[in-house]
């Protein structure tokens, strides 16, 4: 049998996950989430003391089973793809980015 996918965190990502959330000017405004297993990781990687600040980015995920794992790691996505695809999500963030600044101007 033949692994045709593996998950690993890559060396360093911690770090760099973390510097990410020093300051206001560096954090993203989104955070996207293609699996359980990558909300699992970045929770694991990122720092409790990080946590307040994913107050304030838009947390999206691919699908419901994704979801499901941001709920048990007490957030709620703002985002969730209605495709379960990178498509999908994508669509599904430009339509939030488009919801929500429509007005803005």
């Amino acid at each position: 049998m033949a692994e045709a996918y593996e998950t690993h965190v890559p060396a360093g990502a911690k770090a760099k996950l973390n510097r990410l959330f020093v300051n206001d000017s560096s954090r993203p405004d989104v955070v996207t989430f293609t699996s359980s297993s990558t909300a699992t990781n970045f929770f694991d990687l990122l720092e409790k003391d990080h946590y307040h600040a994913l107050r304030e980015i838009w947390l999206a995920s691919i699908g419901p089973v994704t979801s499901a794992t941001l709920h048990q790691s007490g957030f709620k996505p703002n985002i969730e793809a209605l495709e379960y695809t990178m498509e999908g999500l994508a669509l599904a963030i430009a339509k939030h980015v488009l919801t929500t600044h429509r007005g803005d101007d």
